[in-house]
């Protein structure tokens, strides 16, 4: 099912994405350009940044080894 974000206009397969709460996660991943698709809200009103997972794929693994900067 594909989604439009009402906040970035960007249409995306929820299931080929990717949902991270962390800020410092989110603000790298964007520093290097990897493009947000969405903002929503959680259950208990935190913010959730959705990227693609295969755009993510690489720095996901940097992020995991701690050696994301």
């Amino acid at each position: 099912m594909t989604i439009q974000s009402e906040v970035t206009g960007a249409f995306y397969e929820p299931a080929n994405c990717c949902f991270i709460m962390n800020a410092k996660q989110t603000a790298l991943y964007m520093k290097y350009g990897v493009k947000l698709l969405d903002v929503l809200v959680s259950k208990d009103d935190k913010l959730v940044y959705v990227f693609d997972k295969i755009d993510s794929r690489e720095l996901y693994k940097k992020w995991m080894d701690r050696e994301l900067t």
